[in-house]
């Protein structure tokens, strides 16, 4: 059940958000075989190229759905296509010769491209707002078999709608089987088959999360140097924003001492000129007062 593969892309891992959970999604497709596969999600693809490797060394012929608009979204941030270039570079490399399918639109805009039913391992990890998270399961988990498997990432993030909805599934499906990993912001599993419950028991349930975080130490390393990296970066652009401020508002308060002191200047000169021409009418006012007591 377990294994230890090799991933080819090891090198080239786009993006480690993911990656401790590769090990566990490569054992998926090992063990359930899958016809096909539909990821609602992408990104740079390190999931994805998980679920090619398992197909690649287990010698399937899995149809690999990768639905993406490849444009980011609020919470994520929006990118460029050098995104997608990096998706589709590295799937080429590595597994041109697979059935992968990258379907560049809208999760809504693909969905009829599947029958009801034809799904065996379906993973959504697009916008994690509890409505398109809610969104994508209830248009999609009915393109899953009976006997499928859904994966749900981002379970363990406090400020995403997923961690709500994963609750809400769980409630409303007592014949799953479900768990989830804890590491690289959560792995949701969801077992639709009913006869799975007699397998994954309390005591394997265990087992496997313990087998697979301990076996992801590498890569959830990698994924938290990269998470400093990204706080050190936001840590001294706000330094820098705040360098900027700083010196934007001593730059306004120099220009504003500036011509606080100008007018002040300007005042002293009129009040200066206001005094001689008061001193020439007074001094005008006491000549004339002493001629006309001279007369």
């Amino acid at each position: 059940m377990f294994s230890k593969p090799e991933f080819i892309f090891e090198n080239d891992i786009p993006d480690f958000t993911w990656a401790g959970h590769t090990f566990f999604a490569y054992d998926v497709i090992k063990n359930f075989k899958p016809e096909v596969i539909a990821e609602l999600g992408s990104y740079k693809g390190t999931s994805s190229l998980s679920f090619m490797q398992a197909v690649k060394d287990s010698h399937l012929n899995t149809n690999m759905y990768f639905v993406d608009s490849w444009e980011g979204e609020e919470q994520t941030g929006f990118y460029e296509d050098d995104v997608y270039t990096i998706f589709t570079s590295l799937t080429n490399k590595y597994f041109k010769d697979l059935n992968v399918h990258a379907l560049k639109m809208y999760f809504d805009d693909a969905l009829k491209q599947f029958k009801d039913k034809s799904i065996d391992v379906l993973h959504i990890d697009g916008l994690h707002t509890y409505e398109a998270v809610k969104h994508d399961y209830d248009t999609w988990a009915p393109k899953v078999k009976y006997t499928g498997v859904i994966l749900f990432h981002d379970v363990k993030v406090q400020n995403f709608g997923v961690k709500d909805l994963w609750a809400e599934i769980k409630k409303a499906n007592p014949n799953a089987t479900f768990f989830e990993f804890d590491h690289n912001y959560g792995l949701g599993v969801m077992l639709k088959d009913p006869s799975l419950k007699s397998v994954f028991t309390p005591e394997k349930i265990k087992e496997i999360k313990e087998y697979y975080f301990k076996i992801s130490a590498e890569y959830r390393y990698r994924q938290r140097v990269v998470e400093l990296e990204h706080e050190n970066i936001d840590l001294d652009n706000g330094f820098k924003n705040l360098d900027k401020m700083l010196k934007e508002v001593m730059a306004e308060n120099t220009e504003l001492y500036q011509k606080l002191d100008y007018q002040k200047q300007e005042f002293e000169k009129e009040l200066n000129r206001q005094s001689v021409k008061a001193a020439l009418k007074v001094g005008n006012t006491l000549r004339i007062i002493k001629k006309r007591f001279k007369q």
